[in-house]
Order: structure tokens, then sequence, then C-alpha cells
């Protein structure tokens, strides 16, 4: 009877020692998946292709729809009109800002070279949220030759194409950069 006591004795004290185990596990799973939420999250991604739009450090590539790729310390208007692979992380706090850290040029025989390298923290004093862009109203140019209809507006949306040409500076073509306003019908106005 005795040794019957001793065995349900140490069976009821490994059951105890396994369920302290398994709650143990689980506490350190669940503080381990919290951790992962709480740390902000990171996506690295690469776009490749020409670059159709640039102003400042900000350039645009069709194949990045919806991201203002930002180029911290560069001027983005030298790459206009080239080939090129970007490398960097999409900004989960600015979605629509895509920060480049590296750019390579493609070459006439297909190789890449490189172009930019981040050095510097991502400063956006220029940046403008989406919900504070949807607050603008549209503005509705009929005309070139009607400039009351933009003049003085403020802040307002416009709906065009965006366009590449290339204009002379300094006796040398330059690449240039603009958006061909359309009306509703779809019909250049400005």
């Amino acid at each position: 009877m005795v040794s019957m006591k001793k065995f349900g004795i140490f069976v009821l004290g490994a059951w105890v020692l396994i369920a302290l185990a398994a709650t143990t596990a689980c506490q350190k799973k669940a503080a381990e998946a919290s951790a992962a939420q709480a740390a902000p999250q990171k996506a690295t991604n690469q776009f490749e292709g020409t670059v159709k739009t640039a102003l400042g450090k900000y350039l645009y590539l069709p194949t990045a729809q919806g991201f203002d790729i930002a180029l911290q310390g560069h001027d983005a208007s030298s790459l206009l009109g080239k080939d090129v692979r970007v490398k960097g992380e999409l900004l989960l706090d600015k979605p629509s800002i895509f920060r480049a850290d590296s750019v390579e040029v493609k070459d006439a025989s297909g190789a890449y070279s490189s172009a930019f390298t981040r050095t510097q923290d991502l400063v956006l004093e220029d940046f403008m949220d989406v919900k504070a862009r949807e607050a603008f109203h549209v503005l509705a140019i009929t005309s070139v030759n009607k400039p009351e209809e933009w003049e003085g507006k403020g802040k307002v949306k416009v709906f065009g194409k965006i366009e590449l040409a290339t204009a002379k500076e300094g006796g040398v073509d330059k690449p240039v950069t603009y958006i061909a306003v359309q009306d509703d019908k779809g019909k250049e106005v400005g």
C-alpha cells in the first residue's frame, strides 16, 4: 500500500511538472509573438523600370505604381528616362513612400552600375498624407486660355497624363516631365 501511495504521489508530481512546463512554453511563445507584432515590420522590395517622372528626391516608376520612391540626399532628376533597378523598403507608417536604399542604372550592354546608395535617414518634410490629399477639391480646367480657372485656387487635384519630353537647357537637351491636364472627357486642356 505504501508503494502504491508513493507511485500516486510520483504520478501526480510528474503531471504538475508537465503542466508547469507546458504553461511556461505557451507563455514564452505568446511573449515572442507579441514582441514580433510590436516590432516595426519591414518589407524589402526591388523595382525595375524606366524612370518616367523625377522631382527633387522623388522619382516614379510605372512598375512601382502607388509609390513615390524617395532618394534622400540625391537629385532624382539625374535618373529621368533611364532604366533603373531600385532596392529599398516600404514604409508602413507612410504607405505611399518607398525609401530607396540603392539605385542601379542599366547601361547599353544590360549591365547595372551603382548610381545611388543611401547614406542618410529619410526626411519627409514635404510629405502629404494620403488622407490629406483626399480633402483637396478637383480643379476643373476647360481651357489653357482661362487662367481664372486655376489662379489663386490653392491646393487642388488635377488629372492628366504624365509626359516625358526634352527641353534645351544651356544648349543641351535635358529630359523634363510634365502633366498633360485632361478634362473629364479625356481631352487635353493644359
